[in-house]
């Protein structure tokens, strides 16, 4: 029997998107018509669904799913993506599948971690693998300008002769502080700063608000992109 119902938990795995839904349980004992479950879940609402088909398909069977890990929490805590861009994998491996990109102050929910992974949740809802090491805990600065060109420079100083900082793909939202007529102060999530040209850089507030305005500012940046190579999962300048 025990058996048995493992083999339906492999079925009922396939039922959930893996992009968006987590669902890894097993069958860990049996005992008298009691099934003892384990493994861990995204959350209460996947964990009543697989109980539910479990118990449709043996009715006779009373399950005991206490061991069973819920991965989402009321208030879950957050990191901040402190890199410039980073993957988000199927697997904790490099060479798995990238599903997604994440940029500078993006913030993620940490479920659990696996070496130097760590198995998030962005704010839309997908799951994925990110390094660890480009995760931390303090908040990003308060975004003032998110970076309208595809690839933003940013120097050690107001001066394009210095050497750079780093870069910070298209999209990017920052927080600036405008120096001079030219230039502005870039802090990014995890400490880096650096000094980047305005004429990168789009204040929030005055992003347009109107359907047709913001129409036109996606074809005008879609036409900065043409040319991009195309990368799975990508979404930067780098691939897409």
């Amino acid at each position: 029997m025990l058996q048995e119902i493992q083999n339906e938990l492999v079925e009922i795995k396939q039922d959930f998107d893996a992009r968006t839904q987590f669902c890894e349980v097993t069958a860990t004992a049996w005992e008298n018509g009691r099934c003892q479950l384990g493994g861990k879940v995204l959350d209460g609402a996947i964990l009543t669904a697989v109980i539910n088909q479990l118990t449709i398909r043996f009715p006779s069977v009373d399950f005991e799913a206490t061991a069973v890990a819920l991965l989402r929490q009321p208030h879950m805590p957050t990191l901040t993506v402190c890199t410039n861009l980073t993957g988000l994998h199927r697997r904790p491996s490099r060479i798995s599948e990238q599903m997604n990109q994440l940029l500078n102050g993006w913030t993620v929910e940490p479920l659990f971690t696996e070496g130097s992974w760590t198995f998030v949740r962005q704010m839309d809802g997908y799951l994925g693998w990110v390094q660890s090491g480009y995760l931390c805990d303090p908040p990003a600065p308060p975004p003032t300008h998110m970076v309208g060109s595809p690839v933003c420079l940013l120097y050690t100083k107001a001066d394009e002769s210095t050497p750079l900082v780093g870069r910070v793909m298209g999209s990017t939202a920052v927080h600036a502080t405008i120096v001079s007529a030219n230039w502005a102060r870039i802090t990014l999530a995890g400490g880096r700063v650096g000094f980047a040209r305005l004429d990168g850089l789009r204040p929030l507030n005055a992003l347009p608000g109107d359907e047709n305005g913001r129409r036109q500012q996606i074809i005008a940046a879609a036409r900065q992109l043409l040319g991009v190579p195309y990368q799975w999962g990508g979404c930067t300048a780098l691939g897409i």
